[in-house]
């Protein structure tokens, strides 16, 4: 046989995979280096653009049937296969833009035709761009408002990739949107995702808008990602709506007067419920000398500790209607500051003693002997009595100030009313060109008389409320004194502007029609009507002032 010879050779195999990642340009982020990738799979956002660098153990050579190839590997369709590009010695290179996951497979063929075996495969995951979420918090999604009203508004943010901007707008009614470009601080978010969230705070200031009673205020608030694709930007995304009805001064006051006496029944409530607990407690010393309290004392303490969680959960509603009063720039009938009093009283006051009572119950349980339990039953007693006193003070304080509170909104309804009147009658007056009542077209005429009995219904009605500001009796006390010296005020002024008179001569001058009388003394009822709710809500300066004399007496 002829000698022959035998050459050893080394199949082709791929010895590393690394991929390099350079995110979309708008992303602004460095390009990173993943290294063995080898069946693994990479995470990459979408369009970025990839290098895999492919190391293989051995030249490939210039024969006809060397060659380097990246197999994408897709179900329920044929494989598309790319060349690799040289990129050194034994090394290889496959650019790709990440457009949707993928998974390739590397298979090799040198000069002698042998063919790489087991082929490595590795995947690329492609992770869209999702756009960002935003929504308006710390806000109801419906609630009402006044003109100067100025409401805090907070936007939510996030993005996968970092919010680039936000706005919020506002819409009166059906007219155009109006809005405020904001600039806030972009932080990691504590999220797996590791989302970046942006939370912006913003004060809508009604007054500044020109908004009325009776509109509709929309807003909304929008959010962008720095997102491009062919050249153009994600359109931003928007949140839901949140309403504002606009609402007069006076309506929001009652409807704060109303969240200020519905907890003043809490209250009541909150003292049944203590005054039961107190006499429970007085039992508690006629128990038989060391008889043990354990299981007694402990239902006590309980049962305190639940008036304190009341207690402090009508704190924060008094806190709420403070701020809300604060809000809506609200000075009629003072309930901002009357939450605000209602709760420090209870904090500082009811809350810290009842806290002392529960104490001295817990110590009463603990005691060794009978002296000592008798003493700290005692001491709970004490505080319990403390805490009820307090309770009974800002019910009280509650009950005056609701009642001053329909006081006033009884004389902004006259006033209401008389500016109804003075409206409907210069529009009589002016159509009916100043002639005689018998002269007069009879619809007319019959709407000038309907106007002469209106202005009497109102001057009699002021006439009612005046006769019972000035006989009313009020307690004494700084809150007391200050409540009749405003009510005292408010009638001295009705007197010295002859609000009744005026009232009178201008149902006079109607009948006749004599326009310059009209509007004068229509004009002068008004503004006295005003002045008398300036004057009554001048109260707290006058408490504040009581108090002070109250205390130079004291000292």
């Amino acid at each position: 046989a002829k000698p022959f010879r035998v050459r050893l050779a080394v199949r082709p195999a791929v010895a590393s995979v690394k991929a390099t990642v350079n995110p979309p340009a708008y992303v602004k982020q460095a390009a990173t280096q993943t290294h063995s990738i080898l069946e693994e799979e990479i995470a990459v956002i979408e369009s970025s653009r990839v290098r895999v660098e492919i190391t293989i153990n051995k030249p490939l050579g210039d024969g006809a049937s060397s060659r380097a190839l990246a197999e994408l590997v897709e179900q329920e369709r044929e494989h598309h296969s790319f060349d690799l590009i040289a990129d050194a010695t034994n090394g290889y290179a496959l650019d790709l833009v990440a457009v949707k996951s993928a998974e390739y497979r590397v298979h090799l063929a040198d000069a002698d035709g042998l063919e790489s075996a087991g082929d490595p495969v590795f995947r690329i995951a492609v992770k869209p761009d999702e756009p960002p979420s935003v929504m308006i918090v710390g806000s109801s999604r419906s609630m009402e408002v006044t003109p100067q009203s100025k409401v805090p508004l907070s936007v939510l943010a996030r993005d996968d990739l970092g919010v680039d901007e936000t706005a919020l707008y506002y819409l009166v009614g059906d007219g155009p949107r109006r809005g405020v470009p904001m600039a806030g601080k972009s932080d990691e978010a504590k999220s797996e995702d590791s989302a970046l969230e942006v939370q912006i705070d913003y004060e809508l200031d009604l007054a500044s808008t020109g908004v009325h009673v009776g509109d509709v205020v929309r807003c909304y608030a929008e959010a962008r990602d720095a997102y491009v694709a062919v050249g153009k930007r994600r359109e931003a995304v928007r949140s839901a709506e949140h309403l504002m009805r606009v609402v007069s001064a006076v309506e929001m006051v009652e409807r704060l007067g109303q969240r200020l006496q519905s907890n003043r029944q809490r209250l009541y409530k909150i003292m049944a419920d203590l005054a039961a607990i107190r006499d429970r407690t007085r039992q508690l010393n006629d128990r038989v000398a060391g008889q043990p309290l354990t299981n007694t004392a402990s239902g006590l303490a309980d049962d305190l500790a639940m008036l304190i969680n009341a207690v402090r959960e009508t704190v924060r509603n008094f806190e709420e209607v403070g701020r809300s009063a604060e809000a809506h720039s609200l000075k009629q009938a003072n309930i901002g500051e009357q939450a605000r009093r209602a709760s420090k009283l209870l904090d500082h006051e009811a809350k810290s003693t009842l806290a002392r009572a529960t104490a001295a119950i817990v110590r009463a349980a603990s005691s060794a002997t009978d002296p000592s339990r008798h003493e700290a039953i005692d001491s709970s007693i004490v505080s319990q009595q403390a805490a009820l006193d307090a309770l009974g003070l800002v019910a009280k304080q509650l009950e005056e100030s609701g009642r001053f509170q329909e006081l006033i909104a009884r004389i902004q309804e006259l006033l209401d009313r008389q500016e109804a009147v003075s409206r409907e009658a210069q529009a009589v007056i002016k159509a009916a060109a100043a002639g005689a009542v018998d002269e007069l077209d009879p619809s007319l005429k019959q709407r000038q008389l309907s106007c002469v009995f209106a202005q009497l219904r109102v001057r009699d009605d002021s006439s009612q409320v005046l006769d019972a500001m000035a006989a009313g009796s009020v307690e004494g006390g700084a809150a007391g004194v200050a409540t009749r010296q405003s009510i005292e005020a408010a009638v001295q002024l009705s007197r010295e502007r002859t609000l009744i008179a005026h009232m009178e001569q201008a149902s006079e001058a109607l009948r006749e029609s004599r326009q310059a009388d009209v509007s004068d003394h229509q004009g002068a009822a008004s503004s006295c009507l005003r002045a008398m709710i300036v004057a009554l809500n001048e109260r707290p300066q006058r408490e504040l002032a009581e108090l002070s004399r109250m205390l130079q007496d004291l000292v």
